[in-house]
């Protein structure tokens, strides 16, 4: 038994796959900022995961794929 990230690649061996928790991101922001989507991010200073953490990475994943859209 083995635990890994969402995101992490899964051998061809996995036999079954479930989700423990699901990764939720919070995007809070005072009214007075004017954030109202995560356009509006760039230039504000924000709060991110540690760079070494998993949850960096899937925060950047996020970042990119909203980038994309």
């Amino acid at each position: 038994m083995a635990t890994v990230q969402a995101d992490s690649p899964a051998s061809n061996s996995v036999q079954c796959v479930a989700t423990l928790y699901k990764d939720a991101y919070h995007l809070i922001a005072r009214d007075e900022v004017g954030i109202q989507s995560f356009a509006d991010l760039p230039g504000h200073r924000m709060a991110i995961p540690p760079a070494t953490s998993g949850q960096s990475t899937s925060f950047w994943f996020l970042v990119e794929s909203e980038q994309n859209t």
